[in-house]
């Protein structure tokens, strides 16, 4: 199939699709052009970049990316990681 009819039937198709599911078709066409992009950009790094690349993202100096975890939120971890299901949904009532 060449391109040009490719997109004549692709333009049929999504002008006949509900609201949510037409939504969803452009969050994953969004998602492939920037994927596209990123291969793009960074699919010629050799190792020196990506070394590069990771010790500026460990070592940058962000307060954005600080998060502050409180004993609750470690309690609730702690519940969570002890059981499943059922005794998940007790266990987050006892801590909230």
């Amino acid at each position: 199939m060449n391109s040009a009819l490719l997109r004549q039937q692709l333009h049929r198709q999504v002008d006949r699709l509900p609201e949510d599911v037409l939504r969803e078709v452009y969050d994953f066409t969004a998602f492939l052009l920037a994927r596209r992009q990123y291969d793009i950009v960074v699919g010629d790094w050799d190792e020196a970049l990506w070394q590069e690349f990771a010790l500026e993202q460990f070592f940058r100096d962000d307060e954005e990316d600080d998060i502050e975890y409180t004993l609750e939120d470690a309690a609730l971890h702690s519940a969570y990681m002890q059981c499943d299901g059922a005794e998940h949904e007790r266990a987050v009532g006892d801590i909230a």
